[in-house]
């Protein structure tokens, strides 16, 4: 089997069960056949289930924040019951890609996740019953940690409940309200099963952005979902640029240490592209070009007011490179950080 496999236990993910009188009469692979290759989703587990009803099975990828498992099925029976559950109580993020899952979840009755939507539901310790009928399923059960949600529940009212009920592993479901996939979505979901990628970390930090964008898109498509502001009526565009807007101050007030832009996107919840695209709208920079900015100038007054040697300006401006921080700086006024000083001096003493 392919993926990792070291992600602590304590994250909850979704697996299938078939009844006790199917179970016979399955049989269970680790590799996909040759026929549904293109379906593979690189460094994922998976888990191939083939018996009388068809076939279905899964491929997941999992970190201590987040599981994501690729769900496809293949019934050539007229109906067929399969048995959604998890060893934990879970939030699950669920994105429809093709036909829909129609079941049942303790506490809210039945439970319908159809194709081309996205919808998030807490799922007690408990199995869920789903009936798939003839045809081809395919979607992604996203599982979601505790420290994951808890900065997407501090500032969405509609994610409180199901987050609190998971706080407390209660005994009932949770169904939140479904949107419909948009070209984004659809977009992001396509490039999380077709990305190849050349070492894990590499991986990983792919699917964090893009299951952040997904979250963040899902959240923003209701203009009422955003706590603690003002105007109770946001859009998107709103949104983006609170977030944005926090991102600049976090640098300006930290650039003296090593910063790095996915780590600010991810402090602020949102995917790293999204975040590229709102940041430019809203300064005209990108956060790079701002972060740089927020330091030069913080050099210029350590240079214009302090007798700090230059590695101590660069290092009390956030770089660590002495010589790097130069040729940023010659580079960015057209003058070295030690010409400067000089300059200024040669003008106050003739002021």
């Amino acid at each position: 089997m392919n993926g990792d496999m070291t992600a602590p236990l304590l994250l909850p993910s979704v697996h299938f069960e078939v009844s006790k009188v199917m179970k016979a009469r399955i049989r269970i692979y680790d590799q996909l056949p040759d026929h549904y290759k293109s379906y593979y989703v690189d460094g994922a587990t998976i888990y191939y289930v083939d018996g009388p009803f068809g076939c279905y099975f899964t491929q997941e990828i999992r970190n201590e924040d987040w599981s994501v498992l690729w769900f496809q099925s293949f019934i050539k029976s007229s109906s067929f019951a399969i048995y959604p559950c998890a060893s934990l109580p879970a939030v699950v993020f669920y994105c429809g890609i093709q036909g829909s899952l129609s079941g049942y979840l303790n506490g809210v009755g039945r439970l319908l996740l159809k194709e081309a939507q996205y919808s998030i539901f807490y799922m007690p310790k408990s199995v869920v019953s789903v009936k798939l009928f003839r045809g081809a399923y395919d979607g992604v059960f996203l599982s979601l940690s505790k420290p994951f949600l808890e900065g997407f529940a501090s500032k969405y009212e509609s994610l409180k409940d199901v987050y609190n009920s998971y706080l407390e592993e209660a005994i009932e479901g949770q169904l939140l309200k479904a949107h419909q996939l948009g070209s984004t979505a659809w977009t992001l979901l396509s490039e999380m099963r077709a990305r190849v990628h050349k070492a894990p970390a590499d991986r990983f930090f792919f699917l964090d952005n893009h299951i952040r964008e997904l979250l963040f898109g899902y959240l923003t498509s209701s203009p009422t979902t955003l706590r603690n502001v003002s105007d109770p009526v946001m859009t998107v565009s709103a949104v983006y640029t609170e977030q944005v807007r926090k991102a600049a101050k976090y640098m300006e007030e930290n650039y003296d240490r090593e910063l790095t832009i996915p780590e600010i996107a991810k402090i602020i919840n949102m995917g790293y592209s999204s975040f590229i695209q709102a940041f430019k709208k809203e300064y005209d920079l990108a956060p790079h070009q701002f972060l740089k900015k927020c330091r030069l100038q913080k050099a210029l007054l350590l240079l214009e007011e302090t007798n700090e040697k230059i590695i101590s300006v660069s290092i009390a401006v956030g770089y660590n490179n002495p010589s790097h921080f130069i040729k940023v700086f010659t580079k960015y006024f057209g003058i070295s950080p030690f010409s400067y000083r000089n300059k200024r001096k040669r003008n106050l003493e003739k002021g």
